[in-house]
């Protein structure tokens, strides 16, 4: 009777044990998977960040192939200026997007004066890029 019950208690441990393992294992990050492009907004955080901080290839990574002129322009740019600029971007409102395109308005006050543009992004692979802006 004693056995009976302890090989009873030893497998409810064991159930609760994998039954708990299997509620957690889905927790983990698996590193493969890398967010960081899944939305526009993400890859125009990032580009903003990357430009800001003087980090071209991450900035040339936020963009789609061919698409890398302004980034030459900001490379040319000394740190203040590239800072006044970044911060001067006031936010993206979504205009447009279906499956693999996207087409936000960029707000901007430069001297004192609000304008905006357009920034297009376009989804590579699974990856939302900056297109045009």
């Amino acid at each position: 009777m004693k056995r009976t019950v302890f090989l009873i208690f030893c497998l409810f441990l064991l159930a609760t044990f994998q039954f708990s393992f299997a509620n957690t294992s889905s927790n983990f990050i698996d590193p493969s998977q890398d967010n960081t492009y899944s939305t526009p907004e993400q890859t125009w955080n990032l580009f903003k960040t990357a430009i800001l901080e003087g980090d071209f290839d991450t900035a040339h990574n936020c963009c789609s192939e061919g698409k890398t002129k302004r980034i030459l322009k900001f490379k040319k740019m000394d740190a203040s200026k590239r800072k006044s600029i970044v911060q001067s971007m006031q936010g993206l409102e979504k205009i447009h997007q279906q499956d693999d395109k996207a087409k936000y308005k960029l707000l901007r006050n430069s001297n004192g004066a609000n304008f905006f543009t357009f920034v297009y992004f376009e989804k590579v692979g699974n990856e939302w890029k900056i297109e045009n802006y």
